[in-house]
C-alpha cells in the first residue's frame, strides 16, 4: 500500500497561537525576576545590558580566581548569547543595580531543578569600588526570600572554594547555614587542590 503523504498540523506556540511552521517548540519562558530595594535594584538581565564593560569582568583574573574559573576570553555578542539562555525558568541571570543612577556593578547566577524546587546561586561583583561594601549580604538574603515567596522554590545553595574568602565573608547575616566541606574536590586553572563548601538556605515552613 503507498504510503500517504504527511500534512501539516498546526502547532501551539509558545504564545498560544498554531503555527503550521512550528516543528520544535521554542523552549519555555518564565516571568522576568525583578526586586525593588533600598540601595539596590535587582532584576533579570536583557541583551542590551551586555556590553564592553561587562565582559571585561568576565576576563578580569581576580574576579574569575573568586569564582575559580579560567579566563573566558568573551565578546559582547558571546555574553549576549549566554544572557539570551538564561529563561528565567531553569537559569535566571539576575543583575544588581545601584541606585540611584542605576549603574549594574554585579549579578547572581541561579540555576533552578524544578522537580525538586531547588536551586543554586553564584554571584560577583565586577565593579571593583564596590568590594567589601556588604552589596552580596544586602541582596542575596531578599533575593532568596523572594524566591521563596514567588517562584515555588524550598532550598537555595551555594558552593564556594575554600580560597574565595570574600563570598565565605559575605554570607554572614544572610540564614546560609554551612552543610558541609568535600575536601580537595577541585582544581583551579593552576592545577591546585581546594576544599569546597557548602551552604544551604532552607525555606522555613
Amino acid at each position: 500500500m503507498p504510503k500517504m503523504p504527511k500534512t501539516k498540523q498546526p502547532r501551539l506556540s509558545t504564545s498560544g497561537k498554531m503555527s503550521s511552521k512550528a516543528r520544535i517548540p521554542a523552549p519555555p519562558q518564565g516571568k522576568a525576576f525583578q526586586l525593588d530595594l533600598d540601595e539596590y535594584y535587582l532584576r533579570s538581565l536583557r541583551k542590551p545590558d551586555a556590553n564592553t564593560e561587562f565582559t571585561e569582568w568576565l576576563n578580569d583574573a581576580d574576579l574569575l580566581a573568586g569564582m575559580n574559573l579560567p579566563a573566558f576570553n568573551m565578546t559582547v555578542q558571546d555574553l549576549q548569547n549566554y544572557i539570551g539562555r538564561a529563561n528565567n525558568l531553569h537559569k535566571y541571570l539576575i543583575g544588581i543595580f545601584a541606585k540611584p543612577n542605576m549603574k549594574l556593578i554585579g549579578f547572581f547566577q541561579i540555576d533552578v531543578t524544578l522537580l525538586h524546587r531547588r536551586a543554586s546561586m553564584t554571584a560577583a561583583i565586577g565593579e571593583k569600588e564596590w568590594w567589601g561594601k556588604g552589596v552580596l549580604k544586602d541582596t542575596a538574603r531578599p533575593l532568596v526570600e523572594a524566591f521563596f515567596e514567588h517562584r515555588n522554590i524550598d532550598k537555595m545553595s551555594l558552593r564556594i572554594t575554600s580560597k574565595n574568602r570574600k563570598i565565605l565573608f559575605s554570607l554572614m547575616g544572610t540564614k546560609f547555614k554551612h552543610e558541609g566541606c568535600l575536601e580537595k574536590e577541585v582544581l583551579t586553572p593552576e592545577g591546585e587542590r581546594l576544599d569546597l563548601h557548602m551552604f544551604a538556605r532552607v525555606k522555613e515552613s
